[in-house]
């Protein structure tokens, strides 16, 4: 058996394969590359999820109308909410280039040319919700 550990935060998982045989080295190698590839999924899961909790009734109409990829949507969502392109870049495991770029195609996508218009426009068509302030 091996264990194959992935997911982290508050809900880590892992991952038993197992067989008769004990695995090579190469086999083994494999795995760690497996499991930094099922994490990655996992985190673009959760993400795309928490997007999907701050879509509106009709957001998920407008998701389709719009076109947005599920990575578009979670990056839209977290900035709905004010986090930093440093800080999305890090909640997605990915580089802060990569989140420019998703910006760069929401943008297009909602005809929008900064931060703002991107959320009001989201908001508007029901892909994020409104925030609301804080009491």
């Amino acid at each position: 058996m091996i264990a194959l550990p992935y997911g982290g935060g508050r809900k880590p998982r892992t991952l038993v394969p197992g067989r008769a045989d004990a695995f090579s080295e190469a086999e083994l190698a494999l795995a760690g590359r497996v499991t930094r590839l099922v994490d990655g999924l996992e985190r673009q899961t959760r993400a795309y999820s928490a997007a999907l909790a701050g879509v509106g009734p009709d957001g998920i109409d407008a998701v389709r109308a719009i076109e947005l990829t599920p990575r578009e949507l979670a990056v839209l969502g977290l900035l709905a909410e004010g986090v930093t392109t440093r800080l999305i870049a890090r909640r997605l495991g990915v580089g802060e280039r990569t989140v420019h770029k998703h910006l760069e195609r929401c943008y297009l996508k909602l005809g929008a040319s900064d931060r703002i218009t991107a959320v009001l426009r989201a908001q508007r068509a029901g892909l994020v919700l409104a925030a609301h302030p804080r009491s």
